[in-house]
């Protein structure tokens, strides 16, 4: 097993666990992927137990062109939860949360097969958001929440979004958002 606590309970550019049983609590994230430069991902299989993170459980920011944020949750028995609170000024406390500034062409999806994951967050349970900085995004980018095979529950307790929310802000032709269950 893995017990990690601090302000972060895992900091990197992409991250891949499997087989293990995990308690991750961070004051900002449980696990928290920032890219700018390629790929950013979360791979999950085989894994259980918790993952808390005062604004996300599991965050994921892609900031490249041309690349993919990802999570990938396969196997797994988690509860994945934020503990902010509405009164928090951050914004997306959610409990897995993909979260793209820059989508230029960027693919970012939150893929769940084969699990039973609970994520709560104030906001939302599983947020995708794909922006170009204050701006619309652009070209092909995609936010896409594929659900098989499994037992979800994805809570906003604040009521702010939804339980599942997936966006691409702007109207591009070529961007699309879909939810699969």
């Amino acid at each position: 097993s893995l017990k990690l606590a601090g302000a972060n309970g895992i900091v990197a550019t992409s991250v891949s666990i499997s087989g293990i049983a995990v308690d991750f609590s961070g004051t900002s994230c449980g696990i928290q992927v920032i890219n700018e430069t390629g790929d950013a991902a979360v791979q999950l299989s085989k894994v259980t137990g918790k993952i808390v993170g005062g604004y996300a459980g599991i965050y994921v920011n892609g900031e490249c062109t041309d690349s993919n944020a990802a999570v990938v949750i396969d196997g797994c028995t988690l509860d994945v939860t934020s503990t902010a609170t509405s009164y928090n000024n951050r914004a997306r406390k959610s409990g897995i949360t993909v979260y793209v500034s820059k989508a230029e062409k960027v693919e970012s999806s939150i893929t769940i097969i084969n699990s039973k994951v609970n994520a709560i967050g104030s906001d939302a349970g599983l947020p995708i958001n794909n922006y170009l900085g204050d701006a619309d995004a652009t070209n092909s980018a995609s936010s896409r929440i594929n659900i098989t095979n499994s037992t979800v529950v994805a809570e906003g307790t604040n009521g702010t979004w939804a339980g599942i929310f997936a966006s691409v802000l702007g109207l591009h032709p070529d961007a699309d958002t879909i939810i699969t269950i």
